[in-house]
């Protein structure tokens, strides 16, 4: 397997994106609101992408301030131009 090309978090509600998007803004994490790709199905239709090197710090941060449950992570990988995502 590739290593991961981007992640994103999904998540339940809008109002849990927008909450998750206030915390990257506060730490300085560069991500961007993007539509949940079709290929992951538990999801508001909102996700948030950001870095690889971003995982851990997103991870944690996300886990203390939402509730378990209503985000999930993916990991996007590239391969001979096609994307696929693979929840963690």
């Amino acid at each position: 397997m590739q290593d991961p090309a981007y992640f994103i978090v999904s998540f339940d509600r809008t109002a849990a994106t927008m909450e998750a998007e206030r915390l990257f803004k506060a730490r300085g994490i560069d991500h961007a609101i993007m539509p949940t790709p079709r290929a992951v199905q538990a999801s508001c239709g909102l996700s948030i992408r950001f870095s690889p090197e971003d995982l851990e710090q997103v991870k944690e941060m996300i886990g203390a301030a939402l509730e378990e449950g209503i985000f999930h992570f993916y990991q996007a990988v590239k391969d001979n131009g096609h994307t696929s995502f693979q929840q963690m």
